[in-house]
């Protein structure tokens, strides 16, 4: 693997494919801000320590610990940075899922809405194609690509991401993003 400092990162990419929605900059680093948070909070939690999050944010957290509860993750890695000769990022977790066997996950974490890179296809589902194939380049299509969105009420959503074209779609906004 090359080293990821010198690479654009996935959510770069992304970016500049103009997958981010015209969002106020506000309600973005506020997005940004709790993304932060959450994403932390689940890291203590899996090493055994629970900070007791903002009101604010609870919920995020509550959803954590009930998916925690009903699909006993067991993660290889946490915040896992990943890299090819053309691109790099962070993988929110890659491990197994109960109920999913062998088969092993690469999971994103998400606190807000899943995003449309176009219509009918979502930019998580391209985001987490181009982790898989940082990880695996050999078995990229083996992995298991899983959407984890949290939301403010305490209940999450397990999104199963397994079209075989997102690989195809990454390709082609990274190569777009090359060409530049």
């Amino acid at each position: 693997m090359t080293s990821p400092s010198n690479l654009p990162r996935v959510s770069m990419v992304l970016d500049h494919a103009g997958t981010r929605p015209p969002v106020p900059q506000a309600r973005w680093q506020a997005g940004c801000e709790r993304g932060t948070y959450v994403h932390q909070w689940t890291e203590d939690m899996e090493d055994g320590s629970e900070p007791i999050p903002p009101d604010k944010w609870s919920g995020y957290c509550d959803a954590y610990r009930q998916f925690t509860r009903e699909f006993s993750p067991s993660w290889i890695w946490s915040e896992h940075q990943v890299g090819t000769d053309r691109f790099s990022g962070t993988l929110d977790r890659i491990g197994y899922l109960a109920g999913s066997g062998e088969t092993l996950t690469v999971l994103d974490i998400k606190t807000g809405a899943g995003r449309q890179v176009r219509p009918g296809v979502c930019r998580d589902a391209i985001q987490l194609a181009a982790y898989a194939l940082a990880y695996e380049p050999y078995h990229y299509k083996e992995l298991q690509r899983v959407g984890l969105y949290l939301k403010r009420d305490g209940k999450f959503q397990v999104k199963l991401y397994d079209d075989l074209r997102d690989y195809d779609l990454w390709f082609e906004i990274l190569n777009a993003y090359e060409e530049r």
